[in-house]
């Protein structure tokens, strides 16, 4: 309800969060529920003015605390597999060609398994006279304390599976990625043309 009157008092914004909500519903991010949720998400908008334009991005807050703590509380957030920034741009350095790339929509393109998604449900309606419904997240979602890890364990399986078949793109999401951006480059133009494709 304070969501929905802080969308209500500012219709710009409301318009972003809808349009946002309504890519993550198409997309197959989140689907209407099909069962119960055993945990529910508060959600609010984290909002960057780029220019005079307004750009948000919806965060799902698993901190939230509820009598039992929250959904943070209990999760495990795995090893740190993130690489140490200082390296990652020394590495950088070293390249007579370089570029920068990133993994759009990083951790909404891992679907999560079924059964875990019943803890990332969420309350939502896109319009004021519709009945309020219970979505389910069906991706790795922003806010959740194992999201970073599960999202660079992802990179570092398809590495393992698919890495004999792209062997420049293996070392580039190997030794220089940071959370979604590829800090890279090669010695020739032609090594990193070559590199870029196999990304």
């Amino acid at each position: 309800i304070n969501l929905e009157n802080k969308l209500r008092k500012q219709p710009a914004l409301k318009l972003e969060y809808v349009n946002f909500m309504t890519e993550y519903l198409e997309l197959g991010h989140m689907k209407v529920a099909s069962r119960p949720g055993k945990y529910y998400i508060p959600h609010h908008p984290v909002v960057k003015m780029n220019g005079d334009k307004l750009k948000i991005r919806v965060v799902f807050d698993a901190s939230c605390v509820t009598n039992k703590g929250s959904l943070n509380d209990h999760l495990m957030v795995g090893n740190k597999l993130q690489l140490d920034i200082a390296d990652i741009l020394l590495d950088f350095r070293l390249y007579e060609v370089v570029f920068v790339t990133d993994i759009v929509k990083m951790f909404r393109q891992t679907m999560m398994i079924p059964n875990d998604c019943s803890y990332q449900h969420i309350f939502w309606r896109f319009n004021d006279t519709d009945q309020i419904q219970e979505y389910e997240l069906s991706t790795i979602t922003y806010g959740l304390a194992s999201s970073p890890y599960l999202a660079l364990r992802v990179i570092k399986q398809l590495v393992d599976d698919e890495g004999s078949e792209y062997p420049l793109a293996s070392k580039a999401l190997t030794d220089q990625i940071y959370v979604d951006d590829i800090l890279t480059g090669s010695h020739t133009l032609e090594g990193a043309l070559e590199l870029q494709r196999e990304l």
